[in-house]
């Protein structure tokens, strides 16, 4: 199991480093106008360079892992909701568009994943805090 975390890791940090890399690129490219599609990929790039730049370096603490578990279940649940609603709702409504599953592979899915991450952390850590509070009114 630990040679199998190690390789987790590196594999992690790697994918982190390269991620980062990716991101300060487009951030200092010069262009003329920074649209709402560009921001919403960055945000989710940064989401998933986070996410494995923390598993590169927390990895071998359970508790960190637990962690991870829940902010990923939180980001794969809500994102793969947004995304099925951003690709199907435009079909329903505007059939005609040809445009319409992009809505949800390139905006709402992503964006439903980084929320879903920042969901699943609160929700962990207000668990954390509400299951100490009660050990420290049982003590």
């Amino acid at each position: 199991m630990s040679k199998y975390i190690r390789d987790l890791q590196v594999l992690a940090g790697i994918s982190s480093v390269v991620m980062a890399a990716v991101l300060v690129l487009a951030i200092s490219a010069p262009t003329r106008e920074s649209g709402f599609l560009s921001v919403v990929l960055l945000v989710f790039l940064a989401t998933l360079a986070g996410l494995s730049s923390w598993f590169a370096v927390r990895a071998r603490s359970p508790a960190a892992r637990a962690n991870m578990r829940t902010a990923c279940r939180g980001g794969l649940m809500l994102g793969g909701v947004a995304l099925a609603v951003g690709y199907i709702g435009p079909l329903v409504f505007f059939p005609s568009s040809n445009c319409g599953p992009l809505l949800g592979i390139l905006c709402t899915g992503p964006l439903g994943f980084v929320v879903g991450v920042a969901g699943g952390l609160a929700w962990r850590r207000c668990r954390r805090s509400r299951a100490t509070s009660v050990v420290a009114i049982r003590e």
